[in-house]
């Protein structure tokens, strides 16, 4: 899966749902993309506006072996998994409406 996204506000669903799928994700490394995605480990990063490094990595997924691809998608599943639990952003959502809230009253 390729996003050459430059306005993501955090991890794109579409990239998250890919990265749940075992598919092999290679990103802009732009706003939240890196702290999702640790480059060549449970993705690829490229950067913004660069040709010359998209096609780097995209042809260095090409020569990995597929022992190390296999481990990219098993990484990145296993980082979607941990990273998107339920309670946790439902946790994340009410702290900061408590910190909104506390404005007001």
């Amino acid at each position: 899966m390729i996003s050459a996204s430059k306005s993501d506000a955090g991890l794109s669903s579409t990239i998250a749902e890919a990265m749940s799928s075992k598919c092999l994700v290679l990103c802009t490394n732009n706003r939240d993309n890196p702290h999702w995605i640790n480059d060549c480990t449970s993705g690829f990063l490229f950067k913004n506006n660069n040709l010359t490094n998209f096609e780097s990595k995209f042809f260095k997924i090409f020569k990995l072996p597929n022992k190390k691809l296999n481990l990219v998608r098993s990484l990145a599943r296993e980082t979607q998994i941990n990273n998107n639990d339920l309670n946790k952003e439902m946790q994340k959502a009410a702290t900061i409406y408590n910190k909104i809230s506390s404005f007001y009253y």
